[in-house]
């Protein structure tokens, strides 16, 4: 009995103790991708478009954005996809669109990706621009909400805004227009109201180019009642003005004029003795 009874004292004994501890285990956050199924053309007449799908491999969340830097001649620019937030898991496909202004022949492009604060080249490789594209006709438009990351733009035509010039260091995406309103996206490292211009599509085609300013504009309704208030706010003011002349030149009249003292000799009609 005392022998059956050590062994299951000690059990108990262990099994309490084990319990007793606790471990912790901390799991590295991983952050990783990857990116295949590149799709871009040899040959372009206008506009490039390049894409492929990108896969968020690593255990937490963040946004992936393609970076593409273009070497044609002497002369080098870089554009960038749309960001698109991925939990882990997840995957998307971005495209970045390129259109190579007054220029023919080789085109030289690293392709990378951007994300979690890193950036990991995916591919470089070269196309050939057969067609020397010019600027289009600048298109109105009109900028109706703005903020630090992207903003709101109504356009009289096109299907499709491409970046053509942006200050250093912004990172400006491609943007759809649909019913003749596009919401354009950007990064800026200090946000200030500057103004980016696109190129416009429609149907693949140039339509033009667009100024768009990163500040909210009236409409023309609106326009129309500023003027009718600044109208009345100067009629008010020559008004005033007006008034005030008038006083000061009445004023002065009756300065001019001089006092008359007048003596007048009553006569006496009390009786006399």
């Amino acid at each position: 009995m005392a022998r059956t009874a050590l062994p299951i004292a000690f059990l108990i004994l262990f099994s309490g103790l084990a319990m007793g501890l606790s471990f912790d285990v901390d799991v590295a956050e991983v952050t990783d991708h990857t990116a295949k199924d590149l799709e871009y053309d040899e040959d372009v007449e206008t506009v490039q478009n390049i894409n492929a799908t990108v896969e968020n491999t690593g255990s937490i969340g963040c946004s992936y954005r393609f970076k593409a830097e273009f070497q044609q001649g002497n002369d080098s620019f870089t554009r960038y996809s749309y960001a698109e937030p991925l939990w882990q898991g997840a995957y998307s496909r971005l495209e970045i669109n390129y259109i190579s202004m007054n220029y023919t022949g080789l085109v030289d492009t690293n392709l990378s990706v951007e994300y979690c604060g890193q950036e990991k080249e995916v591919d470089s490789f070269e196309f050939n621009v057969t067609e020397n594209t010019l600027p289009g006709a600048e298109i109105d438009s009109r900028t109706v909400r703005v903020d630090n990351s992207s903003a709101r733009v109504e356009i009289g035509s096109g299907d499709k805004l491409v970046p053509e010039e942006t200050p250093s260091y912004w990172k400006a995406s491609s943007a759809q227009v649909i019913n003749n309103s596009a919401r354009i996206e950007y990064e800026a490292p200090i946000f200030s109201k500057e103004t980016l211009k696109y190129t416009v599509l429609e149907n693949g085609e140039i339509a033009g180019s667009v100024n768009v300013k990163l500040e909210e504009q009236p409409t023309r309704w609106e326009k129309m009642q500023n003027y009718k208030l600044e109208g009345l706010t100067a009629l008010l003011i020559l008004s005033v003005l007006v008034n005030l002349g008038l006083y000061a030149e009445k004023k002065g009249l009756r300065e001019k004029i001089p006092a008359f003292d007048i003596d007048f000799d009553v006569p006496d009609f009390r009786k006399t003795d």
